[in-house]
């Protein structure tokens, strides 16, 4: 469990740094019709580079978190004292948030299917986010805290920290035959990118609303915390669907109510630790590779399957979603019977 505290926290610093240099890019462009493709480069970078690299953090831990330290200090430093290396910064914040997610996931499971430490390592990045992207739009200059949070993070690694040692290589390796799991982690796959596209929604919706914002961003992060260790006391699935079904009516039908409309997308994201590790529990001998994908691709999925979102109206978006996610989860176990 100290691993993943130690790793969340660094994912909580490294999205924090995310959403204030993404939330300040209209301060630093002169063209304000970049931001957003500064915005997908970066999302494309982070999520979708993730299996890239999994090589590299699974076999080089230690070499790794320095990697991380250099990249996130070097993203604010251009971003703060070079005006024309934006782009650059947000290169160096896109390969550190890889790194962050792959070896994070990596050590704070360590060799372990564990809902909770998946839950752990994962909610602090979503109040980092939205803390960090609400600090840029209030101007609050954060370079003196973020450099000295870091260098504490440097100081615990060095002298308290212990690498995990389930770093077994072999269980990278890619098998080209098709399998029945195979079938099961593209389904799970997906209904985690369903699960990301709602949330996509979501902050589109109160992106306008910072404040309001905050709060979302900490029921979010409350539900992983919680999902995650409730999914270890109760069946994993069952949780998940149980989970879905309750977030459904406040979701959809309390936008209005922010109290309500909150405990909504608390059960909506406690649906994410089990998920992860049903795929964890179903391909045991690919960890990396997994963890890869439902940290970082099914982020980019989920960011496609958003944009059908433009074309009907949100609340069938959602509905469709959950419906189809609910069925998909319940027919798990027949999946199984046909293919075995």
């Amino acid at each position: 469990m100290k691993r993943a505290v130690f790793w969340g926290s660094l994912h909580f610093v490294n999205d924090f740094l995310a959403g204030y240099i993404l939330a300040s890019l209209n301060a630093k462009l002169v063209d304000v019709s970049k931001i957003g493709l500064w915005v997908l480069i970066y999302n494309l970078i982070a999520f979708g580079g993730q299996p890239v690299f999994v090589l590299l953090a699974y076999t080089r831990a230690r070499l790794t978190f320095w990697f991380i330290t250099l990249l996130a200090l070097l993203a604010l430093g251009l971003f703060l004292f070079q005006t024309n290396n934006v782009g650059l910064s947000i290169l160096c914040l896109g390969c550190s948030s890889i790194l962050v997610h792959v070896i994070g996931s990596i050590e704070s499971l360590g060799g372990k299917s564990q809902a909770s430490l998946v839950g752990i390592f994962a909610s602090p990045g979503v109040m980092g986010l939205a803390l960090g992207g609400y600090c840029a739009i209030q101007f609050v200059d954060v370079s003196l805290p973020c450099y000295i949070t870091m260098a504490t993070m440097v100081f615990v690694y060095t002298f308290f920290y212990k690498n995990t040692k389930d770093a077994n290589v072999n269980s990278i390796g890619y098998d080209t035959s098709f399998h029945v799991h195979d079938l099961l982690m593209i389904i799970l796959l997906f209904i985690i990118a369903m699960r990301s596209a709602i949330w996509n929604t979501i902050q589109q919706d109160y992106i306008a609303e910072p404040k309001l914002m905050l709060l979302i961003a900490f029921a979010a992060m409350l539900g992983k915390v919680v999902g995650g260790v409730m999914s270890q006391i109760w069946n994993a699935k069952k949780f998940t669907i149980l989970a879905l079904a309750l977030s459904f009516p406040f979701i959809l039908f309390f936008k209005k109510n922010i109290i309500l409309f909150c405990i909504g997308v608390f059960f909506l994201q406690s649906s994410f630790p089990p998920m992860v590790c049903l795929m964890l529990e179903n391909l045991r001998k690919h960890t990396a590779v997994l963890l890869s994908l439902a940290f970082g691709v099914s982020i980019v999925l989920g960011g496609g399957l958003y944009y059908i979102s433009i074309y009907i109206p949100e609340k069938i978006f959602v509905a469709s979603i959950l419906i189809v996610s609910m069925i998909l989860l319940v027919g798990i176990d027949k999946v199984k019977t046909w293919f075995s």
